[in-house]
C-alpha cells in the first residue's frame, strides 16, 4: 500500500512537457503554410501542364510583361524578407522601436510591391489583355484591323479603299479567308500590283486570266526551289504568290496558313500601321496570369494588413518582447509570399 502510494505521488509530482518543441502559434503557422503550398502547387502545376502542353504560347513580350518590372518587384520582396528577419532580432534585443521601423519598412516595400502590380494591371487593361478579351482567331482579328483603318481613314478625311492597308486586309478576308470568287480583273490587277512590288523577280507579263491561273502553281513551285537553294523556308515575295494562287484557284487558307499571312501583314508588310496582334492561347495565358499573380498579391496585402496592426500596437505601447512570436510567424508566412514570387516570375516572365 506504501509502495502505490509512493508511486502515485511521484506520477502526480512528474513535470509534463510539451508534445512539440515549439508554440501552438508557430504549430498553426506551419500547418496553414502546408495548406498554401498545397493550394500554389496546384495553381502552379495547372499552369506547368497547360504552359508546355499547348502548341503554342504567347511569349512575355507579346503580352506587355516587361521583364525590368517583374525583376524589380523580385528585388523588393527579398529586401522586405531581409527587413522581417531584422525586425526580429531587434524585438529579441528589447530594442521595440528599431523592431517598428523594420516592419514599417517592410510594410512600405509591400506596398512599393502593390503599387508595381497595380502599373502593370493597367497596361493589361489598356491593352485589352483581359481574361475573355482577347482575340485569338484569325478572321474576327481581320475584322478588328479593318474596322480601326475605316475609323482611321475617316478621322483623316479619306476613303477607305484608299488606304493599302484596308485594301490589303479586305483582299485578304475576302478570297483567302471567306473564300469569295476572284474575278479576272482583281486577280490580274493583284499579279501587276505583285510585279511592282518584286521588281527583281522578273515575273513574266500575263495579261489572260486563264493563263495567270494556269501560271501561278509555276511560280509558286519555282519560287520555293529558289529558296530551298538558298537554305531559305520562305520569303515575302513567296508569301504573297501563294495568298495569290489559293484566291485565284477558289481555295480557303488554312487556320495555320491565315496566322502565317496575318503575321506577314502586320509585323513584315505593314509594321508601321500598328495592326492588332494575333494572340493564340491569349485568354488561356491571361486567365493563368491574373489568377496565379491576383492571389498572390492578396497575399501581399494580407500580409501588409498583418504588419500594420503589428505597427498599430507598437503606437499603443503595447509591442514589446512579448510579441517576438507574433512577429515571427508573420515572418513565416512573409517569407512564404516571397518564395511563391520567387517560382512566379521566371515562369511568367521569363519563360518565353
Amino acid at each position: 500500500m506504501a509502495v502505490a502510494e509512493h508511486a502515485w505521488h511521484a506520477a502526480e509530482e512528474e513535470p509534463r512537457a510539451m508534445g512539440l518543441p515549439l508554440p501552438n502559434s508557430k504549430l498553426a503557422m506551419w500547418l496553414f503554410l502546408a495548406t498554401e503550398i498545397m493550394f500554389f502547387s496546384g495553381l502552379i502545376g495547372a499552369y506547368i501542364v497547360q504552359r508546355f502542353g499547348a502548341p503554342h504560347w504567347p511569349r512575355p513580350e507579346e503580352m506587355h510583361l516587361v521583364v525590368a518590372l517583374g525583376a524589380f518587384n523580385t528585388f523588393v520582396l527579398i529586401c522586405s524578407s531581409v527587413t522581417v528577419v531584422l525586425a526580429l532580432k531587434a524585438l529579441h534585443e528589447q530594442d521595440s522601436r528599431r523592431s517598428a521601423l523594420y516592419l514599417l519598412a517592410t510594410f512600405l516595400l509591400g506596398g512599393v510591391f502593390m503599387v508595381v502590380k497595380v502599373i502593370e494591371y493597367t497596361d493589361k487593361w489598356r491593352h485589352h489583355l483581359l481574361p475573355g478579351q482577347i482575340i485569338e482567331t484569325v478572321p474576327s482579328l481581320v475584322q478588328e484591323a479593318l474596322t480601326q483603318r475605316r475609323h482611321l481613314a475617316a478621322e483623316q478625311g479619306k476613303k477607305a479603299e484608299e488606304d493599302a492597308v484596308f485594301v490589303a486586309l479586305d483582299r485578304f478576308y475576302r478570297y483567302n479567308i471567306g473564300n469569295a470568287p476572284l474575278t479576272d480583273a482583281a486577280a490580274l490587277a493583284w499579279y501587276q500590283e505583285l510585279r511592282a512590288s518584286f521588281p527583281k523577280e522578273n515575273w513574266p507579263e500575263i495579261t489572260n486570266a486563264q493563263e495567270l491561273r494556269n501560271r501561278l502553281t509555276e511560280l509558286v513551285r519555282q519560287r520555293r526551289v529558289e529558296l530551298k537553294d538558298k537554305k531559305l523556308a520562305h520569303d515575302a515575295a513567296l508569301e504573297e504568290l501563294e495568298a495569290l494562287q489559293l484566291a485565284a484557284h477558289g481555295i480557303p487558307m488554312s487556320k495555320r496558313q491565315q496566322a502565317v499571312h496575318y503575321h506577314y501583314l502586320s509585323e513584315q508588310k505593314y509594321p508601321q500601321a500598328h495592326l492588332p496582334h494575333l494572340h493564340l492561347y491569349g485568354n488561356a495565358w491571361s486567365s493563368f496570369y491574373f489568377t496565379l499573380t491576383g492571389i498572390h498579391a492578396l497575399h501581399v496585402l494580407g500580409g501588409m494588413v498583418i504588419f500594420a496592426v503589428l505597427l498599430v500596437f507598437y503606437v499603443l505601447g503595447r509591442f514589446g518582447p512579448d510579441k517576438a512570436i507574433w512577429v515571427e510567424n508573420a515572418g513565416l508566412y512573409w517569407h512564404f509570399v516571397d518564395i511563391v514570387w520567387i517560382f512566379l516570375f521566371p515562369l511568367l516572365y521569363l519563360i518565353g
